[in-house]
C-alpha cells in the first residue's frame, strides 16, 4: 500500500496525540500536518494552493471545533478546490452519533464518508485501501 500525505483537522488535543502515536507506529503516511481548527487549515490550503505537493491527499476532518467547524471548512473548501490541482479525499470524523449529522455528511459531495471516533488502524487501513 502506497503511503500518503495526510491532514488532520481536529481540536481535541488528546485525540490528536493518540492519532499521532498510532500513525507513527504503523507508518501509513509520508507526511502528516495537523490543524487545530478549520480556519488554520484553510489558511494553509490557500497559502500552498499552487504547490500541490505540499497539500494532503487525505483529510480527516473533525465535525465539532471552535472558530471554524467541519461544516464551515467544507463550505470554504468547495471554493478553494476548483483551484487545487490534486485530488483530495475528505473523511468527516466525529464522536457524534447524531444520525442527521451522519446522513448530512454522506450527502455532501466533497465528503467521502463519515467515521466515528476514535480512528483505528483498521479504519485507516480501510480508508487507504479505498484510495489506492
Amino acid at each position: 500500500m502506497k503511503k500518503i500525505d495526510l491532514a488532520v483537522i481536529d481540536d481535541d488535543e488528546m485525540y490528536v496525540l493518540a492519532l499521532k502515536k498510532l500513525l507513527e507506529s504503523v507508518e501509513l503516511t509520508d507526511r502528516t500536518v495537523y490543524f487545530e481548527n478549520g480556519s488554520v487549515a484553510l489558511n494553509y490550503f490557500d497559502q500552498w494552493i499552487h504547490q500541490s505537493s505540499l497539500l494532503p491527499e487525505l483529510i480527516l476532518l473533525d465535525l465539532n471545533m471552535p472558530v471554524t467547524n467541519g461544516w464551515q471548512f467544507i463550505k470554504e473548501f468547495k471554493k478553494l478546490k476548483i483551484r487545487i490541482d490534486k485530488k483530495i479525499t475528505i473523511y468527516m470524523i466525529s464522536s457524534t452519533v447524531n444520525e442527521n449529522e451522519i446522513k448530512r455528511a454522506r450527502e455532501v459531495e466533497e465528503i467521502t464518508d463519515f467515521v466515528c471516533k476514535p480512528v483505528t488502524i483498521h479504519t485507516l487501513t480501510k480508508i487507504l485501501a479505498q484510495m489506492n
